[in-house]
């Protein structure tokens, strides 16, 4: 091995992320390795499900997880369902309203 790659190989060992000028960062990877992003992915702003539930209880408990100030609950007696919409008023503007990418159902029986 020559000097030059057993200095990268204690370098890398130390920490395999340096910092350079002009906020740059460069990582020193020994032969024989592979970097790989390991970051985690941003939270996407909306949750985009549709949840069928099959007791009041299970409906209560997600609600009680995912609720917000603009959730709208709505029980339809007729229909024989209770729908909950998270994301009814989803952001400020016009076409955030009624939104309903994520909905939870109770189909009563």
């Amino acid at each position: 091995m020559n000097t030059v790659q057993a200095a990268i190989d204690r370098l890398a060992a130390i920490s395999p992320v340096h910092s350079a000028d002009h906020d740059q960062q460069f990582a020193l990877v020994p032969i024989g390795y592979s970097l790989e992003d390991i970051s985690v992915p941003a939270v996407p702003d909306r949750i985009i499900r549709h949840e069928v539930f099959h007791d009041g209880d299970s409906l209560a408990g997600y609600a009680d997880r995912f609720k917000v100030g603009g959730t709208l609950l709505i029980a339809d007696i007729i229909d024989g369902r209770v729908a909950i919409y998270f994301d009814y008023h989803a952001g400020p503007g016009p076409e955030d309203v009624n939104a309903c990418d994520h909905t939870g159902v109770w189909k009563l029986q």
